[in-house]
């Protein structure tokens, strides 16, 4: 049941969004000179350079040469298999006195989440410290806080792991906690109601920003419903749906030890790391049992486009991806030196020509992502909505070029160079050398990869790369994911691309785990039974608000620039009933601000038209962008002064649905699909006058079906405007509001929608 503090019944749902935040403050760098004085500073003057360049000198900015690479020994690793299959790496490295411990459980990666709980490989793996059959969640945490170590645990599509890192003198604890924490984890349910509520939170939150949507939709676009297309995490309805036998079984059946890894990196002998491993998991047992995944789709031929519409978003999204390779494919160095030269670093050619030459983006990449079983290369950037398809046009041009097989002798030198002379920086921590001799085990690599990889890196041919490039950059078939405001260059797109094949859904409406990937309504869903609209729907739903207009003011709510409304009211919460003051101002089109005067509190929520913030007892914040969208649509409801006034100027078009009834009165209804997501209206069948409006309303606690009912009709001015609303959310009384004064077109400072300094 979900409770929401808001003035819902007058203007909308809007939550009060409360956000901790910690800001760090840089202080810049600053260059120090000393300076000189006497004999000396006189001579040093003397010598100074003049600045001019001497006569037949031409200077030519010049990068300088890389030196050869030093030598360097990527150390190697003892190893044992234990009898119940746990295969066990020592990396004995005494630079410090301190020992990492992972383990790999390839078994229990989210690869091997059942079909509709996404997420519960992750869950898992988050739960696994929160307490065990032996220590409790405080106990765990207080024991490695003691000696200053660390442990985290987390589950990816290829595997889940947990690491302990401590000092030498406490290994035997940290094997202690990591065999405990795997073996015997309780899954306490008030632990997993914090984990589940934490997940779900940071879901939303995400769901909000348009990288992770456009970076979400790329992989299910590419690889469909197969494992390596759904979230790691999940998403807010799997994650709510899975339950503690859920976790319990997933743990049983998935966490053991035969094709599990551990690696042992650190001060350590290989004689005292196998004994150690043997005591605390030897006898650890178990097999997995079989998974099948479904097939990753064929891309077909051409160019297959995913809009996202987001209308709130200021810059377009856009990710290109094609089929990649497994990690242990032969290609796979080739193309990754391929990768380095198309878009892997700064001098690449997708960040050279796209950022440095045409300033179209902070950062232009590509990502050559191989896993386990499979693969993909992403490019990506973010970019104005205006310079959304100049943009575009550059990225699939240059990856068109790519795929002729033009990478020039240069390029290829400067990649491999680079790519030789990282290694070593990357292969220097117990933890990163542990990781690479762990990747050798979950990829099935050779075991002596590593020892030869830059000798390889330097045998890659131009021959060799040019000749992958078409298969792996060819654009005569690519997935285009675009995430922004979508009207803005939704024509000019279909003009540059005419042939290609496009899908158009609204982030509002976006269902990971869907085949279609949109979200199906629910039996009370402002969408639920309305048919596909048609443009005869439309006119009839244009003409149905035109009515409603007519009804509430005609030519006179044209000329309505400000709102000013004085309220009284009740909050129906679990905690018991509170009584609110409400003053609320709204300035045509999209500014606003609600003054609460609560029992215990006086709170203030504003939108500028950009920026929506609250001001609490305890300071301001802003609120986050999904937040936004909640201001907008009770902007365009309160008094529905808005929302007729768009419909009569065509800003917004409605669908006609045909009679209804909500609670006992007949209605005539019809559907708004706006920014704020989908709006069902509401008109008394005897009046015209706007009667109700079911919408899904989001808040930090999650979403809830809401329900607005209006009455109460008084003329203020030619007027007509509702003195009477209440709210409901998911079938429950939420607020109650009676006005008790409204004023159109008095003066509003700008000030006052303006974000508190704090």
């Amino acid at each position: 049941m979900k409770r929401y503090l808001s003035c819902a019944g007058l203007v909308g749902v809007l939550t009060v969004w409360a956000v901790l935040c910690a800001a760090g403050q840089g202080q810049p760098e600053t260059a120090s000179a000393t300076q000189e004085t006497g004999a000396g500073a006189a001579s040093a003057a003397t010598q100074q350079p003049s600045g001019k360049v001497p006569p037949g000198v031409r200077l030519e900015p010049q990068m300088p040469a890389p030196g050869p690479p030093r030598p360097f020994d990527f150390p190697r690793a003892a190893t044992k298999v234990l009898q119940n299959g746990l295969e066990v790496f020592v990396i004995a490295r005494d630079r410090q006195p301190e020992v990492t411990v992972t383990l790999l459980v390839p078994s229990a990666g989210s690869f091997f989440d059942p079909p509709g709980k996404a997420g519960l490989a992750s869950l898992a793996a988050s739960l696994l410290p929160e307490g065990t059959s032996h220590r409790t969640a405080q106990e765990i945490a207080e024991a490695i806080d003691f000696v200053g170590g660390t442990l985290t645990t987390e589950a990816e599509s290829d595997t889940a792991s947990v690491t302990v890192t401590v000092m030498k003198k406490d290994f035997l604890l940290a094997m202690d906690l990591l065999s405990d924490v795997v073996t015997h984890p309780s899954f306490e349910p008030e632990e997993i109601e914090r984990k589940r509520r934490q997940t779900i939170s940071n879901l939303e939150v995400e769901s909000a920003d348009a990288g992770y949507l456009v970076q979400a939709v790329a992989a299910r676009a590419l690889f469909g419903l197969h494992p390596y297309g759904l979230p790691d995490d999940g998403t807010p309805e799997t994650v709510r749906g899975i339950g503690r036998e859920d976790l319990t079984e997933f743990q049983k059946s998935r966490y053991v030890p035969r094709g599990s890894f551990l690696s042992i990196s650190g001060d350590i002998t290989p004689e005292e790391a196998f004994a150690t491993a043997e005591k605390f998991l030897g006898e650890w047992a178990g097999i997995a049992p079989q998974f099948t995944a479904p097939a990753i789709p064929d891309l077909g031929p051409g160019l297959h486009f995913v809009l996202v519409d987001k209308p709130d978003a200021v810059q377009t999204q856009i990710r290109l991806s094609r089929p990649g390779i497994a990690r242990n494919n032969s290609d796979y160095l080739p193309l990754f030196v391929a990768n380095r030269v198309f878009g892997g670093g700064q001098n690449s050619r997708l960040n050279v020509r796209i950022r440095q030459q045409k300033g179209l983006t902070y950062g232009a990449y590509a990502q050559l992502a191989s896993r386990a079983r499979a693969g993909g290369i992403f490019a990506g950037l973010s970019t104005r909505t205006e310079s959304t398809i100049t943009a575009l046009r550059l990225m699939v041009e240059l990856m068109r070029q790519m795929g002729t097989g033009d990478v020039s002798a240069e390029e290829l030198h400067f990649a491999k160079e680079y790519l030789i002379g990282a290694f070593p920086m990357q292969s220097e921590t117990p933890d990163q050398i542990a990781g690479r001799i762990l990747s050798l085990a979950l990829y099935a690599l050779s075991p002596d990869y590593f020892q030869h990889y830059r000798e390889n890196l330097e045998a890659v041919t131009a021959a060799q790369v040019n000749a992958l490039a078409p298969r792996y950059f060819n654009t005569s078939s690519l997935s285009i994911v675009l995430v922004g405001n979508v009207s803005a260059f939704h024509d000019a797109l279909k003009q540059a691309y005419p042939d290609a094949t496009y899908d158009e859904l609204r982030a509002s409406e976006l269902d990971l785990l869907a085949a279609d990937m949109r979200r199906k309504p629910t039996g009370n869903s402002p969408e639920a039974g309305a048919p596909a609209p048609t443009p005869e729907t439309m006119e009839q739903g244009k003409a149905l608000l035109a009515v409603a207009a007519s009804s509430a003011g005609g030519e006179t709510l044209a000329g309505i620039k400000t709102v000013d409304v004085a309220a009284q009211g009740k909050l129906y919460q679990q905690t018991g009933n509170a009584d609110v003051e409400l003053h609320l101002q709204v300035g045509y089109p999209d500014h606003m601000r609600l003054d609460m005067k609560l029992p215990n509190a006086d709170l203030t929520q504003g939108f500028d038209g950009t920026t929506g913030w609250l001001r609490y007892p305890g300071g301001v914040t802003e609120v986050p962008p999904d937040a936004i969208n909640e201001f907008r649509r009770s902007i365009l409801l309160t008094g529905g002064i808005g929302i007729l006034n768009a419909v009569r100027t065509g800003a917004i078009e409605v669908q006609y649905l045909g009679d209804d009834e909500v609670q006992g009165k007949k209605t005539k209804s019809a559907l708004w699909r706006g920014p704020s997501g989908v709006v069902r209206l509401h008109l008394d069948a005897e009046t015209n006058l706007l009667y109700a409006a079911q919408f899904i309303s989001a808040s930090p606690q999650g979403t809830a079906e809401t329900l607005q009912v209006w009455d109460d009709y008084r003329v203020v001015d030619g007027v007509q405007f509702p003195y009477h609303t209440v709210t409901y959310q998911d079938g429950e009384r939420h607020s109650e509001i009676f006005v008790q004064q409204v004023r159109f077109n008095q003066p509003i400072d700008p000030g006052q929608f303006t974000k508190p300094v704090n």
